[in-house]
């Protein structure tokens, strides 16, 4: 029982690093969509305005998108917080994981 738990976490983290890298893909590929930029362009220093060329609205934009693309939500705060690529990503990153909490206790609410 002990060596299926193992395996059993062992599979679980393997499949979390796989989704992060499915959802840094994913996020790169709504910035460079939307902004117009290459992929090489979104390094985690990045700044959204003077590197990657937003505009006042293009977070506001990119954010909706996100939104749309991974059921989550960003307050005006977050959004006015992305100067950089790699905030983006992490914001969208702690996102999912606020997701994934709340939906693992609604489940043990049932």
């Amino acid at each position: 029982m002990e060596n299926e738990n193992i395996a059993k976490e062992s599979c679980q983290e393997h499949f979390k690093e796989g989704a992060d890298n499915n959802v840094d893909e994913q996020v790169k590929e709504i910035v460079c969509d939307h902004l117009c930029v290459r992929p090489e362009q979104c390094i985690p220093q990045a700044h959204i305005f003077d590197d990657l060329g937003a505009d006042d609205l293009d977070p506001i934009e990119l954010c909706m998108a996100l939104e749309v693309k991974f059921g989550v939500c960003f307050t005006d705060d977050d959004v006015s917080g992305l100067t950089t690529y790699e905030k983006l990503l992490n914001l969208v990153k702690e996102k999912l994981a606020e997701k994934e909490r709340l939906t693992k206790v609604n489940e043990n609410e049932v």
